[in-house]
């Protein structure tokens, strides 16, 4: 019992998803993706990234599991940072997720003479 009272733990730490959740999560977002890389690849990356930011504002909101984890990492190494300004912090980690994500969905469709 020693040894588990001296774990660390975050307030905000996201709770663990249940197997099949994760089963199911993962043939959609195989899905998703491959969908997504059949657009992206046809888009004009203006118009990529523009939609990608929309898309990490959207991830931002709504998952507030995903935002409690990024809010609990930036508070370790960002804590004299007050509220908003680390809550936009975290808006922006969630657009580069996004638009990181519109890259490799893009990159995987695009012949090598591009």
């Amino acid at each position: 019992m020693a040894r588990d009272a001296a774990k660390p733990t975050l307030p905000d730490a996201p709770l663990p998803r249940a197997a099949g959740e994760n089963l199911a999560a993962g043939w959609r977002g195989r899905a998703l993706a491959g969908s997504a890389g059949l657009i992206a690849a046809r888009l004009p990356r203006s118009l990529g990234y523009w939609l990608a930011d929309r898309l990490g504002d959207l991830w931002y909101h709504r998952a507030p599991r995903q935002r409690a984890a990024v809010l609990a990492n930036l508070r370790r190494v960002l804590p004299a940072v007050l509220p908003t300004p680390l809550a936009m912090t975290a808006r922006r980690v969630f657009r580069h997720s996004a638009r990181n994500f519109y890259e490799l969905a893009r990159v995987q469709r695009l012949s090598l003479a591009a």
